[in-house]
């Protein structure tokens, strides 16, 4: 493989090894492995990641599936995971999203609580069609995580700013508000209450209540709600 980078290499830089060439071959070198790992690994990530922090344990994990006891959902965005259709995108490794999941459900599916916690922060007042603004929940845990859950339909938010939700809860109608190409729940944990913020802040999570996920699930699959 090594081989065949350094042969693509002298294709699109010939001239011979000097000083500039070997700094390019250096960054070009780079640039390949990161490609490289993100093609054949796209929803692998480090168990214990140096920016973000680490997965906990998914059987004794905080965090269910946000979606009914029952509920078989299908993954279309996972952890890290670049776009089958964008150059990029707010999943991959650096986005603001990198540790978000995207679940492909119709308008209107029920919502619950993926965790207990405080509602912080809602807006139900965009409609599917707007793409400019969407809307969303955030519920503030009791390590001063929040979960945000996002691209609700309009008036689709079904709790009160300042209610304590337990988890498994139903706290949402499930839309296309917001930066969305197709009906979806967007869900991810952050340690800041800001949405789309920079630095990223999302953090991995896992859910005790559905098949093995180790390293969070994993993009084009289903999972079903399992009862906790």
């Amino acid at each position: 493989m090594m081989g065949d980078k350094l042969t693509m290499y002298k294709i699109l830089f010939p001239g011979g090894c000097q000083k500039n060439h070997l700094i390019m071959l250096t960054l070009f070198l780079i640039v390949s492995l990161l490609i490289t790992c993100c093609k054949d690994n796209p929803t692998d990530t480090m168990p214990d990641d140096p920016i973000y922090g680490s997965y906990d344990p998914w059987e004794t994990s905080n965090y269910v599936l946000p979606f009914p006891v029952g509920s078989n959902v299908y993954v279309i965005q996972g952890n890290c995971t670049p776009s089958y259709y964008r150059s990029w995108n707010s999943h991959q490794y650096g986005g603001i999203a990198a540790y978000g999941y995207d679940f492909l459900v119709p308008i209107g599916t029920i919502i619950t609580a993926s965790r207990s916690g405080k509602v912080v922060e809602a807006v139900e007042s965009h409609y599917d069609t707007d793409k400019t603004s969407g809307n969303y929940i955030i519920i503030e845990h009791n390590d001063s995580t929040y979960g945000i859950y996002y691209h609700l339909t309009l008036n689709g938010v079904l709790v009160n700013i300042g209610q304590y939700i337990s988890q498994g809860d139903t706290i949402a109608l499930s839309g296309n508000s917001g930066n969305s190409e197709t009906p979806h729940l967007h869900f991810q944990v952050n340690q800041r209450k800001e949405i789309g913020s920079l630095p990223p802040n999302s953090i991995p999570v896992t859910f005790r209540n559905t098949t093995p996920n180790p390293t969070g699930l994993k993009r084009d699959m289903y999972y079903k709600a399992l009862a906790y």
